[in-house]
C-alpha cells in the first residue's frame, strides 16, 4: 500500500526529535502511525483454526524505534526545507 501524507512534518519538530524531546517523538510516531501499524501486521492462526491479521507489538516497537533512531542519526539539520524557517 502506498501512503500519501497530506501535511509535512514541521522542521522545528525534527529538530526537537534530534534533541530527544518526548513530545516531538510522540508527534512523529502519531504522524506515521497508519504506516507503522500497516507494516506491523502479520497473519496468525487462532484457537478456532482460522487465520486472522493482527498487529505484532514487537514488530511495531522495532519499526518505531528504528524510525526515531534514523531521524536522530541521519537527518541533516543544515538542510532546512525551502518552505520552512530554521527557527
Amino acid at each position: 500500500r502506498q501512503w500519501i501524507m497530506k501535511t509535512k512534518i514541521p522542521y522545528h519538530v525534527i529538530c526537537k526529535v534530534k534533541l530527544g524531546d518526548e513530545e516531538a517523538i510522540r508527534f512523529i510516531l502519531k504522524y506515521f502511525e497508519p504506516m507503522i501499524v500497516d507494516a506491523s501486521k502479520r497473519m496468525v492462526r487462532t484457537d478456532k483454526d482460522t487465520i486472522k491479521e493482527v498487529v505484532d507489538d514487537d514488530i511495531r516497537a522495532f519499526i518505531e524505534s528504528e524510525l526515531i533512531l534514523a531521524i536522530i542519526h541521519n537527518y541533516d539539520l543544515s538542510r532546512v526545507p525551502k518552505d520552512q524557517s530554521p527557527t
